[in-house]
């Protein structure tokens, strides 16, 4: 019983912090479904026979939402080009400021944020891309 009050209790976090027009919310929900889903079958309280299997497929799902979340803004190197302060605020709407100005270094430290920025969108897609088709294989499966 307990248990359940501390379940409920974590769910209304995620759902206090929702935001219609934020797509992650959703990934935050189902994050939390597949953990107390895993925590499930890995605990021996299964009756599926391959319960072992269900919570690995559980847990890679779980490491697919962390990885699309670990965009790496806390690189040390994305950190350091970024402190440059090339990318000012030009106005109220954030538009950058006129980068012909910039110098040869400049826009050298431009190319890499930018690869950077790629580079990240490309591993977040990624992540979306394998959870989705882990999911539509696996998903099925995954109930007591």
């Amino acid at each position: 019983m307990f248990e359940k009050m501390k379940e409920k209790i974590e769910l209304y976090k995620i759902i206090k912090n929702d935001n219609n027009f934020d797509f992650a919310s959703i990934l935050n929900l189902l994050r939390f479904k597949m953990v107390q889903m895993e925590k499930f079958f890995s605990s021996g309280d299964s009756h599926v026979m391959d319960a072992k299997r269900v919570a690995k497929q559980l847990r890679y799902g779980i490491f697919l939402i962390d990885r699309y979340y670990d965009d790496r803004w806390d690189d040390p190197e994305y950190v350091q080009l970024s402190e440059q302060g090339l990318w000012k605020a030009s106005d109220p709407m954030n538009r950058f400021t006129d980068r012909t100005s910039f110098t040869p270094e400049e826009r050298a430290v431009e190319e890499k944020l930018l690869a950077f920025y790629i580079k990240t969108e490309e591993i977040q897609q990624d992540a979306l891309k394998r959870l989705f088709k882990h999911m539509s294989k696996h998903m099925q499966s995954w109930w007591d």
